[in-house]
């Protein structure tokens, strides 16, 4: 299977199969629920991680807060089994229309930041150079969500 996707048009989920290679454009992020007891608070505050605060701080990467804040309210307005669907309604929200929101974070060494993990999600900006590939790999019980923010991106599964 060949899946192409071009920012800020389309946002895929990806359900729980082996054999999955990816080659994609930078940046990329991705949203990953956590499985979590029923009954457990969920508290905003202090969602990012510091790693992504500094790097927001310092201009690295763009103030993805908002995002991160909304993704994250969608397991209280959720009802039900928690997987990566429910961040859909917020992912076609997301769109970047600036081309250079993202210029220090081309220049960055760092080609991956953490935004958000805790026990319901895990959210990392990505950025993949061209041909690069990721090694197989599975995810949470949930699945996983992730959109292009910039570029392209072509997936091939064996």
């Amino acid at each position: 299977m060949k899946l192409n996707v071009t920012s800020n048009t389309n946002i895929a989920v990806l359900p729980l199969l082996s054999n999955i290679q990816k080659q994609q454009y930078s940046p990329v992020i991705r949203w990953l629920p956590r499985s979590f007891a029923v009954g457990e608070g969920i508290n905003v505050s202090g969602l990012l991680t510091e790693e992504a605060s500094v790097a927001i701080a310092e201009g690295i990467i763009p103030n993805l807060e908002p995002v991160c804040r909304d993704l994250f309210k969608t397991f209280t307005d959720h009802n039900g089994t928690y997987n990566a669907t429910q961040f859909l309604p917020v992912l076609q929200q997301v769109v970047f229309n600036d081309p250079t929101i993202f210029e220090q974070f081309r220049k960055s060494p760092d080609h991956r930041y953490i935004l958000v993990q805790n026990r319901y999600m895990k959210v990392v900006l990505i950025r993949w150079e061209p041909g690069k590939f990721s090694s197989i790999h599975g995810h949470a019980k949930g699945g996983c969500v992730y959109k292009v923010l910039q570029g392209a991106l072509e997936e091939r599964r064996s």
